[in-house]
C-alpha cells in the first residue's frame, strides 16, 4: 500500500456516505469551549477523489516539460530619447565583479568599421604633392630674394646654360634682374700664354692604343664625371643636320637617328634650337648653321659661332654673316648663344677667357682643337650624386690639360651627349651592365625623364680610312 492509498482509506469516507476528517490545508477549528465536549462538533463533509482520477493527475516534473502555450505579446511602444539614453547608460553599467580577486571586467565588444584604405591613400598622396609644391615654391622665393646671391646666381645660371631649362628663372625673377645676373657672368678675367706653354703635339706613343684614329678617355672629376674623345683626323669632323629644309621642317633627330643617317662613328651636339618652355622639338637652330660648305639656315647672328673653315681650322667667333662666313671659308658650324668662346688663340698667344662669376654646373659639351689640328670634344655628367655638373672654369680647364688652343661652349643640360659606335666593345665594357641608352652607342649617362632629345644639328665624326 502506497501513502496515498493509505491516506484515502484513513481520512476519506466509504461509498456509504460517511464523512472524512478536513484535509491537513485546512485552517484549524477554534478551539471549542470548555463545556463543549469535542465530539459534539460537527464534522465538514468532503468528496471522496476516486484513486483512479487522482493517477490522471501529471506530476508537477511532467507539468513542466509540456510547452506553454503561446500568448499574444502587446504591441511595443516607441521609447523616447530619453527612455535610449537611460537604456545605454543601463548597457554601459560595468559587470559586477565576482568572488574571486583575479577576476578582470572585459569591456563590451563593438563592431569595427573597416578602413577605407583607398580614400585614405589618395589623401596622404594628393597631401604629400601639395607639401612637395608648396616647399619647392618656397625654396625658390627665399633662394631669389634671399640673403645669398651667389646660390642664386648658381642656380639661374645653370637653368639658363641649358636650353630646356631656360625658362625656369623667369617664374621667380623679372627680366631685368636674370639679364643683370647674366651680365655679370660674362665678365671675364682673360689669362694669356703662350702656345708653347700649353700645346701638346701628338706623336706615334700617344695614338698606339687609339681606335680607327680616336681616342676615348673617362675621366672622374671630383664634381663631375668627363668623357674626352680625341680625333686625330680634323677633316673628319663635320656638322650633322636634322633636315635639308629647316623651314619646312617639324621636328629633329635622335642621336641615333643622326648617327644612322649619316653612318657615322662618333656624334656630339650642337648648337642652340628653339625650345620653349622645355617642351620643344628641334626642329630649326638658332643662328646662322652651316653644313658641307653650304650656309642651310639663316643669314646672320650676333651670338657665338663654332665650325670649320675648309683648311680644318675651328672658328671660334663672336658673330657671323654669311658674308664672313665666305671670307672666312667656313664649311660646317653651328650658333650657341652668347660669349661661349672659352679659348682663343690670337697669333703666338693663347687667350683663356675664365669667367668666375659664371658658378653655373651642369652637364656640359665643348669642342676644342690643338694647334697640331687634333680636335677635342668632351661632355660632361651632371645632375646626379656622382656627378653634379662641371662649371665654365672646369671646361677650360680640361681643354688646357688636353692641349686646346681653341675651344667654344656648345649646348648643354638634357641636349649634352656623346655618342660612339659600339664602344663597349672596342674598349672591353661589360655591355650588360650598362643602361638602355648606353647599349644602343651613347657613352654619357643620360639624366632627364624622357628620352634623348631631338635636335637639330650635331658635330660628327665620319669614318677614317681604318674604318
Amino acid at each position: 500500500m502506497n501513502d496515498l492509498e493509505y491516506l484515502a482509506s484513513k481520512y476519506l469516507v466509504d461509498d456509504d456516505g460517511a464523512e472524512e476528517p478536513a484535509p491537513k490545508s485546512a485552517p484549524a477549528p477554534k478551539a471549542a469551549p470548555a463545556d463543549i465536549p469535542m465530539s459534539a462538533k460537527k464534522p465538514v463533509k468532503r468528496e471522496a477523489i476516486p484513486l483512479s482520477a487522482q493517477e490522471e493527475q501529471p506530476k508537477a516534473s511532467q507539468r513542466r516539460e509540456q510547452p506553454r502555450k503561446a500568448t499574444q505579446r502587446a504591441p511595443q511602444q516607441k521609447r523616447t530619447s530619453q527612455q535610449r539614453t537611460q537604456q545605454r547608460a543601463v548597457r554601459n553599467v560595468p559587470q559586477r565583479e565576482p568572488d574571486y580577486p583575479d577576476y578582470e571586467p572585459q569591456p563590451r565588444a563593438r563592431a569595427k568599421k573597416k578602413p577605407n584604405y583607398v580614400g585614405r591613400f589618395f589623401l596622404c598622396f594628393f597631401t604629400l604633392i601639395l607639401m612637395i609644391i608648396i616647399t619647392v615654391f618656397s625654396a625658390c622665393l627665399v633662394i631669389s630674394y634671399g640673403p645669398s646671391p651667389t646660390i642664386r646666381n648658381i642656380l639661374v645660371l645653370s637653368a639658363k646654360q641649358a636650353s630646356a631649362t631656360k625658362w625656369v628663372p623667369g617664374l621667380f625673377l623679372s627680366d631685368a634682374a636674370i639679364q643683370e645676373i647674366i651680365d655679370a657672368s660674362n665678365s671675364v678675367n682673360t689669362d694669356v700664354v703662350t702656345v708653347d706653354d700649353i700645346a701638346t703635339d701628338s706623336d706615334d706613343d700617344e695614338w698606339a692604343d687609339a681606335i680607327d684614329g680616336m681616342k676615348l678617355i673617362f675621366r672622374q672629376e671630383p664634381n663631375f664625371k668627363a668623357y674626352v674623345l680625341l680625333i686625330k683626323d680634323p677633316s673628319r669632323v663635320k656638322l650633322g643636320v636634322s633636315s635639308e629644309n629647316f623651314a619646312g621642317a617639324t621636328a629633329g633627330m635622335r642621336i641615333f637617328e643622326i648617327a644612322d643617317k649619316y653612318k657615322c662613328i662618333a656624334a656630339i651636339n650642337g648648337g642652340e634650337f628653339a625650345d620653349p618652355g622645355g617642351q620643344g622639338t628641334g626642329a630649326q637652330p638658332i643662328g646662322i648653321t652651316y653644313s658641307d660648305g653650304k650656309c642651310v639656315w639663316g643669314s646672320s647672328t650676333s651670338g657665338t659661332f663654332i665650325g670649320f673653315d675648309k683648311d680644318n681650322k675651328l672658328v671660334c667667333v663672336e658673330g657671323m654673316s654669311t658674308a664672313k662666313g665666305t671670307e672666312l671659308g667656313i664649311r660646317d658650324g653651328c650658333c650657341f648663344m652668347y660669349k661661349n668662346v672659352i679659348i682663343e688663340r690670337d697669333g703666338d698667344n693663347v687667350k683663356l677667357n675664365y669667367a668666375d662669376d659664371n658658378l653655373g654646373i651642369a652637364q656640359k659639351t665643348a669642342i676644342g682643337q690643338r694647334a697640331d689640328g687634333t680636335v677635342i670634344m668632351i661632355v660632361t655628367d651632371g645632375r646626379s650624386a656622382e656627378s653634379v655638373g662641371a662649371t665654365r672654369n672646369d671646361m677650360i680647364d680640361l681643354m688646357v690639360e688636353y692641349g686646346a688652343v681653341t675651344a667654344g661652349s656648345l649646348d648643354g643640360g638634357s641636349s649634352s651627349m656623346l655618342y660612339y659606335r659600339n664602344y663597349y666593345d672596342a674598349y672591353k665594357i661589360d655591355k650588360d651592365g650598362l643602361e638602355e641608352y648606353n647599349q644602343m652607342g651613347l657613352v654619357n649617362r643620360y639624366k632627364a625623364f624622357t628620352k634623348p632629345r631631338r635636335i637639330p644639328t650635331y658635330f660628327i665624326v665620319m669614318p677614317g680610312e681604318e674604318s
